[in-house]
């Protein structure tokens, strides 16, 4: 579950820790942290990576069989299961971080799908966000950024640890695969993650275009509307925090990562 190299340095030895706190994996391990960067992507794509993984063990394949057409009852019981499993590591998540920053971890939030079309400027922010400056032009780190995205194009492979899935990388590439059942469900449960991290159309703006929007409300959600596209202002509230251009003194934040105490089962036993 953990095998990737190094996985097992957790001090001071290592810059960036992987974790899928507050989830609980097996054989995780606990350290502090001062900063979380945060990676989502659109819940249609994780539910079904999600099932193939856990039914092969594996990241670079994929079933033989189809959960959705084969297996349909277990399918309805897993994308239901797992919505309700993300909207508990979320609302912890908001708790945590997002909604009380300075009482425990400043976050910062990319998209998974926005690294894979142009990582220069999700890649950006996060080295804004560790190097706790709101500008890097001009710095080592800026090159490296652009040198990076520069060889990408010359082998979009380079950046790969494993082989993938063929649909890896392919926005929204399993939508096919859900009831409308299954959507009002996650649109329901899932709203405020929709509507925060822009999963979802802006009934209040028809005509502002989103190519992420894979959720669709016909009419502006009551509580959520508000939230949409959030994630990008409350980026800036962190950088900010971080740099100390808030107008508050900078500190070192210590947060316990795959703490018991904050932590659920991510996978059933």
């Amino acid at each position: 579950m953990q095998g990737l190299k190094g996985e097992h340095i957790v001090d001071d030895r290592v810059w960036i820790v992987k974790a899928h706190h507050p989830g609980k994996m097996p054989f995780n391990l606990e350290f502090t942290s001062n900063k979380v960067i945060c990676c989502v992507r659109n819940p249609l794509d994780v539910f079904i990576s999600f099932a193939s993984f856990t039914n092969s063990m594996n990241h670079s394949v994929k079933p033989d069989w189809d959960f959705a057409k084969d297996y349909p009852a277990w399918w309805d019981w897993w994308v239901r299961h797992q919505v309700d499993k993300m909207k508990k590591y979320f609302d912890i998540v908001f708790d945590h971080s997002i909604n009380n920053m300075e009482a425990n971890n400043p976050i910062y939030i990319v998209r998974y799908e926005d690294m894979v079309k142009d990582s220069v400027e999700p890649t950006t922010g996060i080295l804004q966000f560790l190097l706790e400056m709101e500008d890097i032009s001009g710095t080592n780190a800026e090159r490296r950024v652009n040198h990076f995205a520069e060889l990408k194009k010359q082998n979009p492979n380079i950046d790969r640890a494993y082989v993938t899935k063929n649909t890896t990388g392919v926005a929204n590439a399993s939508a096919h695969m859900y009831t409308p059942e299954l959507l009002e469900y996650i649109k329901k449960e899932l709203a405020h993650f929709l509507h925060f991290f822009g999963y979802v159309n802006n009934p209040d703006k028809d005509g502002e275009p989103n190519e992420n929007a894979y959720f669709t409300y016909d009419e502006p959600h009551p509580e959520e509307s508000k939230n949409y596209y959030k994630f990008h202002e409350a980026n800036m509230t962190a950088l900010r925090r971080v740099a100390g251009t808030d107008g508050h003194e900078k500190r070192i934040y210590k947060y316990k990562v795959n703490n018991p105490e904050t932590t659920f089962e991510l996978i059933d036993t």
